[in-house]
């Protein structure tokens, strides 16, 4: 795990410590992003909670910086940049409360994850979210046909349990 391609990165958060506390810094870039809506987000979940995985389509795209706050997750991530050599990789990433880093996704990957344990996590959506140019994966599918990990005990909503396969929504 944590073998990540080269477009997705992993940023160090900036701690500045004095006598009154801190500041940290948990993402900050300086590329120009050109972008049309921006929210920023927090979630909570329960040990064992899956959810995704979850793309914004090319006609409403959205880059997200994930962070966590408190807990530790797996991370899930697939390239769907149909010009890509890397079209259909399936990565994971261990990301946790103490690591103090980043993780910035581009738009042209679906997302997901797995709590480990109760977790906070703070991200940022660079892009407007649209219902209609969303697309849902099965999460499950994709962990069970190329991980070792178990998917059994999951607590997963019903629409992703019931999204379609990597191979139905992308048929070669």
């Amino acid at each position: 795990m944590n073998n990540l391609p080269k477009d997705i990165k992993v940023f160090n958060h900036l701690n500045f410590p004095d006598k009154r506390g801190d500041l940290k810094c948990i993402f900050e870039i300086d590329e120009n992003l050109e972008i049309e809506g921006f929210s920023s987000k927090v979630s909570n979940s329960k040990p064992l909670v899956a959810r995704g995985i979850h793309w914004q389509n090319q006609k409403s795209p959205q880059i997200k910086a994930i962070s966590i706050l408190k807990g530790s997750i797996t991370d899930f991530l697939i390239n769907l940049d149909k010009n890509s050599n890397d079209f259909g990789k399936f990565f994971t990433y261990e990301l946790n409360a103490h690591s103090n880093k980043t993780i910035y996704i581009p738009a042209h990957y679906g997302h997901g994850f797995l709590a480990k344990e109760e977790t906070t996590f703070f991200y940022f959506c660079f892009g407007k979210y649209s219902e209609n140019n969303e697309i849902t994966i099965n999460l499950k599918n994709l962990v069970k046909n190329r991980t070792s990990l178990n998917t059994n005990n999951w607590i997963i909503s019903q629409k992703d349990e019931k999204a379609k396969c990597f191979n139905e929504i992308f048929k070669k």
